[in-house]
């Protein structure tokens, strides 16, 4: 029963970040580990602090596991992130824009 808990878990994890127009086959941790160390540039990065530390913090103290999104990201993933492809595909919040970069 463990094993399939966890099997649910993650299919949950990567329909969330399918549903923020994220690839289907990576989880969100590693999405926001590789925004942490800029993948997506220093807007996404600091956009994404919040929701990494929070992250970060429930398993720290769940699963005694430090810098769980770092830990996490999946280097054969994300090839089909369509908000790193276009990033006016992502029904999700998107980080604020500064006048230089007013449409």
């Amino acid at each position: 029963m463990g094993r399939y808990l966890l099997n649910l878990l993650i299919a949950v994890d990567q329909l969330v970040n399918a549903l923020c127009a994220g690839d289907p086959d990576e989880t969100i941790s590693s999405r926001l580990g590789k925004a942490r160390r800029g993948d997506f540039g220093p807007r996404m990065a600091a956009a994404t602090a919040p929701i990494r530390w929070l992250v970060d913090a429930v398993f720290r103290v769940v699963f005694r596991q430090p810098d769980h999104c770092a830990r996490s990201i999946e280097e054969d993933e994300g090839r089909n992130d369509l908000a790193r492809l276009d990033p006016t595909a992502s029904p999700c919040p998107a980080p604020a824009q500064g006048p230089d970069h007013a449409h």
